[in-house]
């Protein structure tokens, strides 16, 4: 039989519809997987496989019946918190959420489950899905597959630590500053960040499934994406076709057809940025730039045009992403963080250097810089001015069948603890948030055991052409590579 934890999910689902396993004992394995594992990496913080074994049978009544549901009929998935699960709290790892039970699923998490996915479980994220490293006061610590004494990334780390040890084939992350490009890079799988409007925000903050409508409106709808990670490229186009186009509560987002699925690769020109060179941030690391030019290498063999990028057209990525967000009104990190009247922060960091209060340090550090630090009218205008300028520039040199080739971050996954000393880093990714643009975070290799990868970026809506690529390279590269056996890390 084959190994049923390293097959795309899309193969997992052929073989499903075929009768040659059954959804019950792809399920099982799993689970087993999952049990195996999740001890080390508290990946998945809420199980959900009593309700999973249920369905499962189910499906499996489905596809004797002829039933089809979608190419993932009857096969596993995750999910990351911060994604709304009904009857689950919705705390987005903060305590003082702990209180906030969604009647509603997501519409993203609906749309998976009606096309027949199978939910086994829910995975960890920062608090309020703020920061890099995945951790909270709620669920704890998760741990990198690769190395348990690294971080697996935010603020879908779990997302990417389950999924890389095989716990998992497909599941749902979301992305405002590269929160599934970072984990999917550390945890060596391949992640997509969607257009900006392509998929419903519904039941992720700010937009809550619940009452339909908004609680309160900011920035952060604009530029956050709910996207699908998984051990595959092949998986990440029928997962977004799955979960994209208007859901009538989420106004912003419009019907688009995704494009072709086949390119003629001597059409395509790809631009080449392996350092970009952005204020504030840390420079690429060696290693990070020979994936770049590894995988150009590769496009540039299928015929693909190459031409080089000025690393510094991206300086001002920081403080273009900051000013994006900082066009939230009266809703801000403090408001959302639930410290928004009086001296509840200070009292927070006076508790905080006892070793008690209700709050990691990373988003109390944010609060007091936000409050600190204010961004005046002026240079938020001028950094809004900038990024359309950066925008219309990569519109021109991209064209309509242009790729970017640009590292996610500096380097592979960091130690625990030590995210504080690449606090900028995250702009490699953000900007594309900023400017609304796909991303797709494709591995390329490894080095001292820790994932290289890169991130494929393209035009608005070109995210056929992106998620193409990632297909391209897993078929010439090694691509996902299981991590984490009984005897590694000890």
């Amino acid at each position: 039989m084959k190994d049923l934890l390293t097959l795309p999910g899309v193969e997992l689902g052929r073989l499903l519809k075929k009768k040659e396993i059954s959804p019950v004992e792809l399920l099982q394995q799993h689970i087993l997987r999952t049990e195996e594992i999740n001890g080390q990496l508290n990946a998945i913080v809420v199980k959900r496989f009593e309700q999973a074994q249920l369905r499962a049978e189910e499906a499996e009544k489905e596809i004797l019946k002829g039933i089809d549901l979608g190419p993932f009929h009857g096969v596993p998935f995750t999910c990351k918190e911060v994604i709304a699960n009904a009857g689950v709290p919705h705390s987005l790892g903060a305590q003082h959420r702990l209180n906030i039970i969604p009647e509603k699923d997501a519409t993203a998490l609906t749309r998976m489950k009606q096309g027949g996915a199978i939910l086994i479980g829910i995975t960890n994220v920062p608090e309020m899905g703020f920061w890099i490293e995945c951790n909270n006061l709620i669920y704890g610590r998760t741990n990198n597959p690769h190395d348990l004494k690294r971080t697996s990334g935010g603020s879908s780390g779990g997302e990417g630590a389950i999924i890389a040890a095989g716990g998992s084939p497909i599941g749902l992350g979301s992305d405002a500053g590269g929160s599934i490009r970072i984990p999917s890079l550390y945890c060596g799988i391949f992640g997509h960040k969607p257009s900006s409007r392509t998929v419903p925000l519904t039941g992720h903050l700010p937009l809550t499934a619940d009452k339909g409508a908004y609680p309160f409106f900011t920035s952060l709808h604009h530029h956050t994406s709910i996207g699908p990670m998984a051990r595959s490229a092949q998986d990440l186009r029928p997962m977004l076709d799955i979960i994209s186009g208007p859901d009538q509560i989420d106004y912003m987002v419009y019907k688009k057809k995704l494009g072709p699925k086949q390119f003629d690769w001597k059409q395509v020109k790809v631009v080449v940025c392996p350092n970009p060179k952005i204020n504030l941030a840390n420079k690429v690391g060696l290693s990070m730039q020979t994936a770049i030019h590894q995988a150009a290498a590769v496009l540039n063999d299928l015929g693909c045009q190459l031409e080089e990028l000025d690393g510094s057209l991206f300086k001002h990525a920081m403080g273009i992403w900051e000013a994006i967000f900082k066009q939230a009104g009266d809703e801000n990190l403090n408001s959302l963080f639930g410290l928004q009247a009086g001296s509840g922060l200070l009292k927070e960091l006076a508790l905080k250097t006892t070793g008690q209060g209700h709050y990691t340090m990373p988003g109390l550090v944010a609060c007091v810089s936000e409050r600190a630090k204010p961004m005046p009218a002026w240079q938020m205008a001028q950094l809004q001015s900038e990024a359309n300028l950066l925008k219309n520039r990569l519109k021109r040199k991209l064209g309509p069948n242009g790729i970017l080739l640009i590292p996610p971050f500096t380097s592979p996954a960091v130690k625990h603890n030590h995210t504080f000393r690449q606090p900028f880093d995250f702009a490699y990714c953000g900007i594309f948030n900023a400017l609304g643009l796909p991303a797709t975070s494709v591995p390329m290799g490894k080095e001292n055991g820790l994932p290289l990868g890169i991130q494929i970026v393209a035009n608005h809506h070109n995210d056929a052409l992106t998620i193409a690529a990632a297909e391209v390279l897993e078929a010439e590269t090694d691509g996902w590579q299981i991590a984490l056996s009984t005897k590694q890390n000890g």
